[in-house]
């Protein structure tokens, strides 16, 4: 896990300099993955557009950079970020086309494959159980496109506290 720990400037300090503070965040993040033994997986969940802190989007922005960067030494830095709509994020460094997914594109293995990746050193077949188990609770519900990305995520994210647990 990587932690950030703040004694820099007040609240207010940080109210008036979102972008500077965003960057210094996502500059801790970059590099405690520097040294990690296994991948960093940084997950950001856009539930909703609406209320966010105004450093939110720069922080994610910064990290987006520093994992897409060419020749980034930030290898072990993985990235999630899910939104209804990504691009109305006005994020400058999104991902290759070939690394966007579409949620309701997303297929069994990959899914599988994200299990593997947190949690690993488990037996084949728990990621297999895991992954029906989050596909079948899904299709259970058959929640429309808002819903889907919140329940999806969510009920992975449940699943993965288990698995690592």
């Amino acid at each position: 896990y990587v932690r950030i720990h703040s004694r820099g400037p007040t609240d207010a300090a940080r109210r008036e300099e979102p972008e500077r503070q965003a960057e210094v965040h996502a500059n801790r993040i970059a590099l405690g993955s520097l040294n990690a033994p296994m991948p960093v997986w940084f997950v950001v969940n856009f539930v909703s557009l609406e209320g966010l802190d105004p450093g939110i989007v720069p922080f994610v922005d910064d990290l987006l950079e520093a994992v897409n960067a060419d020749n980034s030494p930030v290898d072990r830095l993985r990235v999630i970020v899910m939104a209804e709509a990504v691009t109305a994020l006005g994020l400058q460094h999104l991902p290759d086309p070939e690394h966007r997914y579409v949620l309701g594109d997303l297929t069994a293995e990959q899914i599988n494959s994200w299990f593997t990746a947190v949690a690993p050193g488990r037996k084949p077949g728990a990621y297999d159980l895991a992954t029906s188990a989050v596909l079948q609770w899904i299709g259970d519900r058959n929640p429309q496109p808002p819903a889907k990305l919140r329940l999806l995520s969510g009920k992975c994210a449940d699943v993965q506290r288990r698995l690592v647990g």
